[in-house]
């Protein structure tokens, strides 16, 4: 088991809000995570990731908290993008996404997909439809 921590940063070269959940999650860590939050921002511009990469696991009673601080965070931010690399935690990651509702959250595996999907301006599921419409078009051209 590792211990869980919490950071939330405002990153300085760009208006990112940046969450970093790590370890063993437990619901005094995402409480603290919340209690991190800015208490107001302009939402029009700040975007926000949050960092699940170094997360271990996350129990079912953690799981709450996270909804909690996820809606906290879509009303201080633009669009968000999480980072999860563990099939578990992207999991628990798209759930959180799914319960909340959230279209403009998305769930990736690196900074460099993060940074390309806080530039967009469609929703995610606007995006999945516009790539799938690509694909059928490409498949199309090769049939003949």
């Amino acid at each position: 088991m590792s211990a869980p921590f919490a950071l939330v940063r405002r990153r300085p070269h760009r208006p990112l809000l940046d969450v970093q959940l790590i370890g063993d999650l437990d619901v005094a860590t995402v409480r603290f995570a919340l209690r991190e939050l800015p208490e107001a921002t302009d939402a029009a511009t700040l975007d926000a990731w949050i960092d699940l990469r170094q997360v271990t696991s996350c129990p079912v009673e953690a799981r709450g908290a996270l909804v909690a601080l996820h809606q906290r965070v879509v009303g201080l931010t633009r669009r968000r993008a999480y980072l999860a690399s563990r099939a578990a935690i992207r999991g628990v990651a798209l759930w959180v996404l799914h319960v909340s509702p959230d279209p403009m959250g998305r769930v990736l595996l690196n900074e460099a997909s993060a940074e390309r999907w806080l530039q967009r301006t469609e929703d995610r599921l606007t995006q999945a439809e516009d790539g799938l419409d690509q694909c059928l078009a490409v498949a199309g051209a090769a049939r003949g």
